[in-house]
């Protein structure tokens, strides 16, 4: 896979995350739509390509181990919940890399390495016509 590809997938699971941890939007529950307006698709992007240009080796085999263990049925969902991971880890939620159990090794590597990602973010979840806009407006990285 290239660096483009896997980043999209990052990305887009970095934005999911905001989605739902920042709003009252359930997307697992309620499977609603969510559309990133383009600085957002823009900040998600730069922050999934550094993450995974800089950590590519570690993350493509948590992607693997995420498929082989049955979490995901493939790499394209790996990466996508990679970048969920990345955004409630790095944010630090009650849940991420370090609560998965999958690979104990891996996953306290990636924990490590997303806490500084840790963005304050502002986000503004509007809604426009039954679907949702999501506004990213990175402050500044910790």
């Amino acid at each position: 896979m290239t660096l483009q590809h896997c980043t999209a997938h990052i990305a887009k699971g970095y934005l999911d995350a905001i989605a739902f941890t920042e709003s009252d939007i359930d997307l697992f529950e309620d499977h609603t739509h969510i559309e990133a307006d383009k600085k957002a698709v823009l900040n998600a992007t730069c922050i999934a390509g550094h993450f995974y240009n800089n950590n590519s080796e570690l993350v493509d085999n948590y992607a693997s181990v995420l498929v082989s263990k049955g979490a995901v049925e493939n790499l394209d969902n790996a990466f996508q919940r990679i970048g969920h991971e990345l955004w409630l880890t790095s944010q630090r939620h009650s849940s991420g890399f370090w609560d998965n159990g999958y690979h104990e090794g891996l996953e306290k590597q990636l924990t490590e390495i997303s806490v500084r990602y840790e963005y304050d973010v502002e986000v503004d979840v509007g809604e426009s016509d039954g679907e949702f806009t999501l506004h990213l407006q990175p402050d500044k990285i910790k």
